[in-house]
């Protein structure tokens, strides 16, 4: 299960064994029930505020039917701004000590490291949704990955 508050339009997660992009959290509302979705009634489940819209299909997953992807190397090899040598470089437009990285250290976890001391900070990263919506924070820009290309169209 994904939180909800840990996702926005864009996100990449696993629904039904495909990787699905959110295309839009819809609020059930103090009643529990969503008033229309695409000209169609949609009766809510008891206990949840929300339904994910997805971009692939139209479905609506709730929150506790979605998956995160587990952030790999090979993910994280397979995003635009990937070097072989130094990670993911983020380019934050107001930071003024440099170029940040992402990458994945020796003990196996994903860290973001500041180039100019060295020093890597912060939790690991441990799913993509998080690491797209670090980026996004930090550029004020999408992640550009294509999960197809990178074969992980099936789980």
């Amino acid at each position: 299960m994904i939180p909800v508050n840990e996702l926005r339009a864009g996100n990449l997660f696993i629904g039904v064994g495909m990787i699905q992009t959110v295309k839009e959290i819809l609020d059930y509302g103090s009643t529990g029930s969503i008033q229309k979705i695409n000209k169609t009634n949609v009766e809510a489940t008891p206990g949840y505020t929300h339904l994910i819209l997805v971009e692939e299909n139209g479905n609506q997953y709730k929150p506790v039917d979605m998956l995160p992807i587990i952030l790999t190397p090979e993910i994280l090899q397979g995003c635009r701004d990937y070097d072989k040598n130094r990670g993911l470089q983020i380019q934050p437009g107001d930071y003024p000590h440099g170029d940040l990285f992402i990458d994945f250290v020796n003990n196996g976890d994903c860290y973001l490291q500041n180039c100019s001391d060295g020093y890597w900070f912060g939790k690991p990263i441990k799913h993509f949704h998080r690491l797209q919506n670090l980026y996004l924070d930090l550029t004020e820009k999408e992640l550009t990955y294509n999960p197809i290309k990178n074969g992980l169209s099936k789980v």
